[in-house]
């Protein structure tokens, strides 16, 4: 292994002369490049750009475009996929943009958000939307079961209790017209 260095690149290689791990500062531009390499080809690296203040992390090839999979910005904001890395949708402070499907308990999600449970029955939820306050909002468990402002829905679709007198249900055309029932 040999230790060479010149033109604004650093370069580990093998007895042989193929570079394992570059280092270099990219044309025209004051960031740096790490490319881990195979047989002189780029495979992986991570590249810093400071005017954005983000690491990007690309597989498969050299940096530019097709390979880019993930950035952490300087905000905060991480980006998962080429379209928004490599792009100009850049997450605000503290957010997440991934392109593609995600899966929660699912390694192959068939829509944009797909949440498998743990179980089929009752004793687990796959899904609790809460507030701030911890309450829980909407209650999906692992037998289908979804409750409204309640965590023990007993039929396929259940309401909480209801406070301070507000309507439970309430059935709306477009307008402001209500049709129906409500049920207080």
């Amino acid at each position: 292994t040999k230790l060479e260095g010149s033109g604004g690149r650093l370069r580990v290689s093998t007895t042989g002369g193929s570079p394992i791990i570059q280092l270099n500062e990219v044309s025209g531009n004051t960031f740096p490049q790490l490319d881990f390499m195979i047989n002189g080809t780029s495979k992986a690296g991570v590249i810093y750009g400071s005017g954005l203040d983000v690491f990007k992390f690309y597989l498969g090839g050299a940096l530019g475009g097709s390979n880019e999979m993930v950035a952490f910005y300087g905000t905060g904001g991480v980006a998962i996929g080429n379209t928004y890395v490599y792009g100009n949708d850049y997450p605000g402070a503290g957010s997440m943009i991934i392109e593609g499907n995600v899966g929660i308990g699912n390694v192959s999600p068939g829509s944009r958000l797909e949440v498998t449970g743990s179980t089929n029955d009752s004793t687990a939820s796959a899904l609790n939307v809460t507030n701030a306050s911890s309450t829980s909002l909407v209650y999906v468990r692992n037998d289908g079961n979804v409750g409204i402002g309640t965590t023990n829905p007993n039929a396929l679709l259940s309401f909480g209790s209801n406070s301070a007198g507000k309507d439970v249900l309430s059935l709306y055309d477009s307008g402001a017209n209500q049709y129906g029932f409500v049920i207080n």
